[in-house]
């Protein structure tokens, strides 16, 4: 396991670790379990690569656009859209008098300052934790958890910027958006762009794209409960198919990843079937669109070797361009703590349209009415009741009520995102205590 000063170091609690978590999965079936079972309704899904899919011109300007906007906070801020109506599904605890959220799944309120409650993506940091990410690792929760903490900046519909609509409009981005599209579902209902922003040793771990359905999105309920829905398969015919398009803008060139060979790592990781993963190289200015909601992806660890600078997941992060020094400042409550130059980072944009069969159809759905809304005590009510079905529920458990173990049941039962495909154990002992399955 990987200690909190980032050396190897030999710990004899992992073998303990190892023997509980064997014990509590099954024995000798934790070993033989499948390394992918994904459903059958997220297999089989197109992907198309696009090279220089963005021109030199619009990379830079996508570049300027970072700096002009200066900072980019942690997605575990970013991802969780202000004024959600329901940040949590009851779970929420109250932040302990030292501002630190204990619990080690839980982060800070985005709604309420004074709550910790589960991460807007829990479904993702918690199999990356427990498993280590595609790559497999075996290290400690800083470690990993900081991994995860990827900086981003998102805008929506209403807010984009020129060069935003720019690339929606050319045929490049539109052309291998409407390859993705179901054909009879060939109007792009533009909905968001993000820029993501890596720093060496981060990853993008193993995800399913913020999920649309009719009555449901990311505007209602927490990410996490959106991708079990999708998982689940129980609300099939309420899924918006959608299109996302990652472009890479970053200015470091093939010459110099040469240079380097761990930054060739980083690659779009994406499962088209339950066999080995397909990977593809984030070259500059290349594109990949695909549906990132039905189709489970990643991003490879960018510079593997290198350890990731600690992130406290209780505190305020961003990454912040200083022009006078012409670096990105790593800043934790407003001490910098690390510094990067353009050439240190991974830049990808990426933009997001859901499929509709016209215009008309798109304007329905923006306008569904307060009667048209799933509300979150009928998707929970629906989750209990296969909960029990499946013998994942006792009657005990559902009177008591707990939202916190409701919602681990939910995650542990239907997100089953794969395991590292080549590590000889895929599970990250170091974190088996902590993140047994409940």
């Amino acid at each position: 396991a990987r200690g909190r000063g980032g050396g190897r170091v030999r710990r004899w609690a992992g073998a303990g670790a190892l023997l509980a978590l064997v014990g509590a999965l099954g024995g000798g079936a934790l070993l033989r379990r499948p390394r992918a079972a994904l459903p059958e309704h997220l297999l089989g899904h197109p992907f198309v690569v696009t090279p220089d899919l963005l021109t030199p011109e619009q990379a830079g300007r996508l570049l300027a656009l970072g700096k002009r906007l200066g900072s980019f906070p942690t997605n575990v801020n970013a991802s969780v859209v202000v004024g959600v109506r329901h940040e949590h599904i009851g779970e929420a605890a109250p932040r302990a008098p030292n501002g630190e959220c204990e619990h080690p799944l839980m982060v800070p309120s985005r709604g309420n300052a004074s709550e910790c409650v589960l991460a807007g993506r829990i479904d993702i940091a918690r199999h990356f934790l427990m498993h280590g990410g595609v790559e497999g690792f075996k290290e400690g929760y800083r470690i990993g958890s900081s991994r995860l903490q990827s900086f981003m900046a998102m805008w929506f519909t209403e807010d984009f910027e020129p060069v935003m609509h720019e690339l929606f409009e050319s045929e490049r981005f539109a052309g291998a958006a409407r390859k993705i599209c179901p054909a009879d579902s060939q109007h792009l209902d533009p909905l968001q762009f993000n820029i993501i922003v890596n720093v060496p040793g981060q990853t993008v771990a193993l995800h399913l794209d913020s999920v649309h359905f009719w009555g449901a999105n990311r505007f209602q309920f927490p990410e996490w409960l959106l991708a079990a829905m999708t998982f689940s398969g129980l609300w099939r015919d309420r899924f918006i198919p959608q299109v996302q398009t990652v472009a890479y803008f970053h200015n470091w060139t093939e010459s110099s990843e040469d240079a380097r060979p761990e930054a060739k790592e980083g690659h779009f990781v994406l499962y088209e079937s339950n066999g080995p993963p397909r990977r593809l190289p984030p070259r500059p200015r290349s594109g990949l669109s695909v549906d990132g909601s039905k189709v489970v992806h990643a991003a490879a660890t960018y510079f593997p070797k290198r350890e990731a600078p600690f992130i406290d997941k209780s505190k305020s992060n961003e990454l912040q361009w200083d022009p006078e020094r012409e670096k990105w400042d790593l800043l934790t409550d407003g001490e910098r703590r690390a510094s990067y130059l353009d050439s240190d980072l991974r830049f990808s944009l990426v933009f997001r349209a859901r499929c509709f069969p016209d215009a008309e159809e798109a304007a329905r759905y923006r306008s569904q009415t307060e009667s048209e809304l799933l509300s979150l005590d009928t998707v929970l009510s629906v989750f209990r009741e296969d909960l029990r079905r499946r013998g994942r529920l006792t009657a005990e458990e559902e009177a008591a009520d707990d939202r916190l173990l409701l919602a681990l049941r939910i995650l542990d039962t239907y997100v089953r995102y794969p395991l590292p495909p080549d590590a000889i154990l895929p599970y990250n002992i170091c974190l088996a205590p902590l993140l047994l399955p409940t």
